[in-house]
């Protein structure tokens, strides 16, 4: 059947998406993997997982000193990059500890210790 990512790619049967699951997909981990790789113990469906995001909303003017930039990221786009990430993380980490409290298994991709950054030699 192939990698999970394969599985639940829209389109991946298009020989364009198969390319990109190929180069681009090949380090990447769906909500399954990095579940099942968190609690292997604990098989779960997938139509039974439920995934909550964070994102880090920026200002208007953060946006605009972003958009001027050609080359590096703007000194105010780097802070809110930064400080935003360490608060998203202690998020995540409170969130995973009342989930489990609350009795549910619950995971942070970028918290598991197999998550890191990794390039892409074409992408």
């Amino acid at each position: 059947m192939g990698r999970t990512s394969e599985r639940f790619l829209p389109g991946r049967r298009s020989p364009a998406c198969r390319d990109q699951i190929r180069h681009r997909f090949l380090f990447y981990r769906t909500p399954a993997d990095i579940f099942s790789l968190a609690y292997p113990e604990s098989p779960v469906p997938v139509d039974n997982l439920t995934i909550i995001c964070r994102l880090l909303p920026q200002t208007a003017a953060t946006k605009a000193d972003r958009r001027r930039q050609r080359k590096f990221s703007s000194a105010r786009w780097a802070r809110s990059r930064n400080f935003g990430e360490d608060a998203n993380l202690r998020m995540a980490r409170h969130l995973i500890e009342h989930l489990k409290q609350k009795g549910h298994l619950a995971v942070a991709p970028v918290l598991h210790p197999s998550w890191g950054w990794q390039a892409s030699d074409k992408w």
